[in-house]
């Protein structure tokens, strides 16, 4: 008796995972593709850092990291004609970035005060998504550093 019922139980299994089997192959067919991931975008951040007057500020020290701190900071300096791009890690499709800027040359561009600024990406900014990609967005910034007081 016990081989009967174990018999007609492996034999409803096999049924049962082969009829799995075909709906599952068969359920990712039509309009909504099969994918698993979170959704995620890439923000750039293009700036230039000034001074008052307008002229470029090279070696200033950029620190860009988001508003709550849930990714890694990056580190930057600024070039020759004063400009720096950041370039996030995948992410979230709306963030806010804190960019903190530190003059750390000491008096070889003249001595500047440091300054931070916030730059929002907003999902309306995302441009190129499909699927689980929402996008890629860059904003330009421009950063006037003020002279230390003598």
């Amino acid at each position: 008796m016990k081989k009967k019922n174990t018999t007609w139980l492996n034999l409803a299994n096999k049924v049962l995972s082969g009829m799995m089997v075909l709906l599952g192959f068969n359920g990712c067919s039509g309009e909504a593709p099969c994918m698993y991931g979170s959704p995620y975008a890439l923000h750039t951040i293009k700036g230039k850092v000034e001074n008052n007057a307008g002229t470029a500020i090279k070696g200033i020290q950029i620190i860009c990291n988001t508003k709550n701190n849930w990714i890694k900071p990056d580190t930057l300096l600024s070039n020759q004609n004063g400009e720096f791009t950041f370039k996030s890690e995948p992410t979230f499709a709306e963030a806010t970035y804190k960019i903190i800027c530190k003059d750390i040359d000491g008096g070889t561009n003249g001595s500047y005060k440091n300054d931070s600024t916030e730059v929002e990406f907003k999902k309306s900014d995302l441009v190129n998504g499909e699927g689980w990609f929402e996008g890629e967005a860059t904003k330009n910034v421009t950063i006037k550093l003020s002279e230390n007081d003598k």
